[in-house]
């Protein structure tokens, strides 16, 4: 189901599987600021949440004398998440999730807009009595075109493959994405670590 929510500058439509985000449109110019797929690249996905894992563990995992895997990116992006209130989707663990991560949890995404700013916040409760180690991304994917530029101090600045090249690893604190401090950011609180 694709929830939208909207202000006098943009409209966000999140679908609720996943809580994805599926469009943010400029109401001015129409314009559409989330990849919206091509089938030789990215198709299924716009800006799916990656939970609770990142990337693939081809060994898996041992908890309690148990061998796990859990899919590649985690599982939270292909569920369907709740909606409890306007802009705020949840998830909870269940006997299919267990199979792969074998703990108890809560993911809520919640969305809030401000003028022509979207913050997209991602809440993980551990319901269980154990620890539980978990990984967690935001994978959006961007509609920019060719000469698509970043105004910064009245500077303007080509985004290409420069600007995106090297990841940067970030032990404490929070990330400055791609060194443009203000335009995107990243609050890492109560992670011990963060890949950018």
């Amino acid at each position: 189901m694709m929830y939208t929510m909207e202000n006098e500058e943009i409209i966000l439509k999140v679908h609720s599987i996943g809580a994805e985000p599926w469009n943010i449109i400029d109401k001015k110019t129409g314009y559409e600021y989330l990849w919206q797929g091509e089938k030789d690249v990215w198709d299924k996905w716009h800006a799916p949440i990656l939970f609770p894992q990142c990337g693939t563990y081809e060994d898996g995992f041992i908890f309690n004398h148990s061998l796990y895997y859990v899919e590649h990116h985690g599982f939270a992006r292909n569920w369907n998440f709740k909606m409890e209130e306007q802009g705020v989707f949840t998830f909870e663990s269940n006997a299919q999730t267990q199979k792969q991560f074998p703990f108890d949890f809560s993911l809520a995404i919640t969305f809030t807009l401000e003028g022509r700013t979207i913050t997209q916040k991602a809440t993980v409760t551990n319901t269980g009595f154990k620890p539980m180690p978990f990984s967690l991304g935001f994978h959006t994917g961007y509609n920019l075109k060719e000469d698509t530029a970043i105004l910064l101090d009245d500077q303007k600045i080509a985004i290409d493959e420069s600007l995106f090249g090297a990841a940067k690893f970030n032990p404490l604190g929070n990330i400055e994405t791609f060194g443009l401090t203000g335009l995107v950011s990243v609050v890492t609180e109560g992670f011990s670590s963060v890949v950018s």
